[in-house]
């Protein structure tokens, strides 16, 4: 607050603001209202005190003493107000303007300021705590993902209530898409995830950063956790992609929940791009494809393949590489492939052959295994590209 806007609330004439020094025995004057009448900068309080009890027997009291040392004995009586601030070792002297209610505003505003400067002493405190306290479960969340393992990270673990040795749930979010758009999107998303867990799911420990979200959780009520995590999912907006792990026990658990957790949010804009999360149990041959390195692209004659198919269907505004995976998903079934796509038996035959002219690879004849893999890969590659490391 500065001293223009103190001046207005109190009401008064002038207004000059004194800090006790560090040695405890001097006030000095630190602001002073504009047109506020010249006083002392420095008020020794040895020399007060003499005053002080020189003027006792007539009633004096350190306020008048003080009072007359600034603006002299014979103005201060009826229109000076001070008062001195426990909180901020400080003491606020004003001329208050005549009438009644100045003087009480006068009277009443350091106890204000007394208590507001409480308030905000404890809500430092209180971000103080918070802060050390995300700092602590960060580091601990690092260590437990890193498999690092010994007794004094167990008993941090402990005390903020999760049991690293499990049973425990993992769940880590990310931004829904590689895009500017959902980064920004993000954040406001996993503060509300974040809060709705801390609301919901009994003993959960939460790390939010500007791109992604992890929670470790006691599995103490099996199931349900997991189903109360899809649920807080599910009400947020479409900009997290949040992946759960599986119940994990034993001295690994929290690290195989977080890759776990991890992988089913990577996995999720390939294989449900319309949904909000997925169990790592979903992930099929994806639980092995994710350990791939990001940015280690597979070169082989499939792989080399496929790009080149998804390159034409770009230029082209075809759908050769979906045919190919709808076809490979029925088993090289024509007819349900057909169906699947609402196309003619003979447009289908035509689109195998034109992959075939593209890319040397007949569908029909080829190993569906690798092919599958490949197609996968390529599939990850378009959703996270290459330098994208999510």
């Amino acid at each position: 607050m500065t001293v223009a806007e103190a001046l207005g609330l109190l009401g008064a004439e002038s207004l000059r603001v004194y800090l006790l020094e560090p040695s405890g025995d001097r006030l000095r004057m630190r602001a002073s209202s504009p047109g506020a009448e010249e006083g002392p900068d420095i008020v020794s309080l040895p020399e007060l005190s003499g005053e002080l009890q020189r003027t006792q027997a007539s009633g004096g009291t350190l306020t008048s003493v003080l009072a007359g040392t600034l603006w002299g004995a014979a103005r201060c009586a009826p229109r000076s107000s001070l008062r001195s601030s426990r909180a901020t070792r400080s003491w606020a002297s004003c001329r208050a303007a005549r009438g009644g209610p100045a003087r009480e505003r006068a009277r009443a505003r350091p106890r204000q300021l007394d208590r507001g400067a409480e308030r905000a002493r404890a809500e430092r405190l209180q971000l103080v705590e918070r802060l050390a306290e995300r700092n602590l479960i960060k580091d601990l969340f690092d260590a437990l993902a890193a498999g690092r393992s010994n007794a004094a990270i167990a008993a941090q673990a402990r005390r903020l209530g999760v049991d690293a040795a499990g049973p425990v749930v993992a769940a880590w979010a990310l931004p829904a898409a590689a895009s500017a758009e959902a980064s920004a999107a993000f954040l406001p998303a996993a503060e509300a995830f974040e809060a709705a867990a801390l609301r919901d799911i009994p003993g959960a420990l939460v790390d939010r950063s500007e791109d992604a979200l992890r929670l470790l959780a006691p599995a103490l009520a099996g199931e349900s956790v997991l189903d109360r995590i899809e649920a807080i999912a599910a009400g947020l907006p479409d900009a997290l992609a949040v992946g759960l792990s599986n119940i994990c026990t034993g001295p690994d658990a929290c690290a195989a929940g977080f890759s776990e957790a991890q992988q089913a949010a990577r996995a999720l804009p390939v294989l449900r791009p319309r949904e909000r999360h997925l169990r790592y149990d979903d992930l099929g041959v994806y639980k092995y494809l994710l350990r791939v390195p990001p940015d280690a692209r597979v070169r082989d004659r499939h792989a080399d393949a496929l790009r080149l198919l998804a390159e034409h269907d770009v230029r082209r505004n075809a759908q050769l590489l979906h045919t190919l995976e709808e076809f490979l998903r029925q088993r090289g079934h024509v007819g349900a492939t057909a169906q699947a796509l609402y196309v003619h038996p003979n447009t289908l035959r035509q689109r195998l052959r034109r992959i075939e002219e593209l890319t040397g690879l007949d569908a029909r004849d080829a190993d569906w295994l690798l092919l599958e893999v490949a197609l996968k890969l390529q599939r990850l590659e378009e959703v996270y590209p290459p330098g994208h490391n999510p």
